[in-house]
């Protein structure tokens, strides 16, 4: 089977602090809830086992999980699964659970939406020998102060809150067994120190550098924007998208 698991464990602070209520993974973007969006889109591109990590104190989602995904996995005809946190496992720590299966693991986060071919990221990885491949792009961030430039104590340059692009994790991993394995049961992890710990031991880590369209959904501004995004790019995104006019 090819098996991958959508971490759906974060409580939304910020997301609740914009004045949306409803847990951040199920927040509707155009019309589907976050977490039936990646589900659909891993099916799409032949993931035919997937397992949904949400904590135990998330109950709306793991009801949502269990009934409405559940039942839709059903009806196209591949395998879900529900991997319940009883403590804080931090955003990759939850793989632990899939160290026995000795299979490599695609991980894709609830509240990302994005264009990228998960075809292309699975094949690459499976065709290398990483340990780790990480989805990266470039992200532009406008520096809220002027930049100085100095050679010392002269100043040579003076920019005004210039923008600058990063490469920064699309939040979109492979993981190998020996990634999986390197976690031990009940750690708390995350997945940038998972690449850290896997850097120093020599283990290979990839960059899968893509400029597919993606978006990190965590305030209500942010559903507008991820809503325009589907609406100017509804093929990119897949079909069914409703409540778009």
């Amino acid at each position: 089977m090819k098996s991958a698991m959508i971490i759906a464990g974060g409580m939304g602070t910020r997301m609740a602090q914009s004045g949306v209520l409803v847990p951040k993974a199920i927040v509707p973007v155009a019309g589907m809830p976050m977490l039936e969006r990646n589900f659909r889109q891993l099916v799409r591109h032949g993931f035919d086992r997937i397992v949904v990590a949400v904590s135990q104190a998330n109950m709306q989602v793991v009801d949502f999980a269990n009934t409405h995904l559940r039942a839709l996995a059903a009806e196209l005809n591949v395998s879900l699964e529900t991997s319940i946190e009883t403590t804080p496992l931090g955003n990759i720590g939850p793989v632990q659970a899939e160290a026995e299966r000795g299979e490599d693991l695609m991980v894709v986060y609830a509240d990302n939406l994005t264009a990228l071919d998960l075809t292309a990221v699975y094949e690459s990885h499976c065709s290398s020998s990483a340990a780790m491949t990480l989805a990266v792009h470039e992200q532009p961030f406008r520096m809220p102060f002027g930049e100085v430039q100095t050679d010392g104590v002269r100043i040579t340059g003076y920019f005004e809150k210039p923008t600058h692009a990063f490469l920064v994790c699309s939040a979109i991993n492979m993981l190998s067994p020996e990634a999986i394995r390197s976690i031990a049961p009940g750690e708390c992890l995350g997945i940038s120190n998972l690449a850290s710990r896997m850097i120093e031991k020599g283990a290979y880590v990839r960059a899968f550098r893509h400029q597919a369209l993606w978006i990190d959904v965590n305030e209500s501004s942010d559903v507008a924007t991820a809503e325009q995004m589907i609406r100017e790019n509804p093929e990119a995104f897949g079909e069914p998208v409703t409540g778009v006019a």
